[in-house]
């Protein structure tokens, strides 16, 4: 009698020890990117919560103000009285500041107040992000990202530091020299330096001479005149009215589009309206062609024959 042996295919025979390791190496590195995406996408989520609270804190303490102040201090840039209404409007109902998927709101605050009992008229505060920076808001409008708290009542970027007693117009080489805690330039990059306020009077070569930021032609911009890039908070701060609101930078200058013409917003049409990245009429009658509802004055658009009704 004569046996033969069959042959096993590679499949009742199993994945050999090379194979198994390139197939458990191919999942851990999806799962590394996967995961990454994921702590990325979290960090963006809980730095947009973080903004929010800071806004909402300032309106708050423009809601409580009295008309002539903010509140009471209790010491030099202490925010005293202003700091019970943050405490008391904590947001939630366990009388702590709102925990953001596990990400402490610590909110801090800073004053112009000179001493105990001064009256505060201007205030700023800051607290940290998902990535180790900072975001700021205060009292005069200035909503930005800083990486470390201000050192007064303006969101200063540049961070702490130490203030000098150089007065304004009097020569300085450093930011710490000057009362003001800004050295700039009143007539330009290469003459010499003097304090400054820090406002759009003078120029600068970086943020930290400015209130708020140096923008691109060397001068220091206010809160509320930002070209395309620069850091913002809601779309009033831009130029451009259009603040990004996953990189809170300004957008670019919308050029409106006229109907027919490429959009990818509703923004960017002259009718309001974007369909299908194309610029869509809003008073389309009975039998005209349409995309969607809203082209038409009835609001239906038949989708079989993508007229109106």
């Amino acid at each position: 009698m004569i046996f033969s042996r069959k042959k096993s295919s590679s499949f009742e025979r199993g994945l050999t020890l090379i194979e198994l390791l390139v197939v458990v190496s191919i999942i851990s590195l999806l799962s590394s990117i996967v995961l990454a995406s994921l702590r990325e996408s979290r960090g963006k989520a809980q730095d947009s919560k973080v903004v929010s609270q800071l806004l909402e804190m300032r309106s708050v303490a423009e809601l409580n103000n009295s008309g002539s102040s903010y509140g009471i201090a209790s010491g030099e840039n202490n925010c005293g009285t202003l700091d019970d209404v943050f405490t008391n409007a904590k947001f939630n109902d366990t009388g702590n500041w709102p925990v953001i998927d596990g990400y402490i709101i610590a909110p801090v605050c800073y004053s112009n107040a000179a001493g105990d009992g001064d009256m505060i008229t201007a205030f700023s505060v800051w607290n940290n992000l998902n990535n180790s920076s900072g975001w700021c808001v205060d009292s005069e409008g200035s909503s930005v990202r800083l990486d470390s708290a201000p050192y007064n009542h303006v969101c200063t970027p540049g961070g702490s530091g130490s203030v000098g007693t150089t007065q304004d117009g009097d020569s300085c080489s450093l930011n710490s020299d000057c009362l003001s805690g800004f050295c700039g330039y009143l007539d330009g990059p290469g003459n010499p330096q003097i304090c400054t306020d820090g406002s759009s009077n003078y120029l600068c070569t970086n943020n930290d001479q400015c209130v708020y930021f140096c923008d691109s032609s060397s001068r220091c911009a206010g809160p509320n005149n930002r070209s395309e890039g620069d850091p913002c908070s809601d779309n009033y701060n831009c130029l451009s009215n259009s603040c990004n609101p996953l990189s809170f930078v300004c957008d670019p200058d919308i050029v409106l589009t006229e109907t027919g013409g490429y959009c990818e917003y509703n923004e960017q049409c002259t009718s309001g309206y974007c369909t299908n990245s194309t610029c869509t009429d809003t008073n389309k009658l009975t039998g005209e062609s349409c995309l969607d509802g809203y082209e038409c004055s009835s609001g239906i658009c038949d989708s079989g024959t993508l007229t109106c009704f």
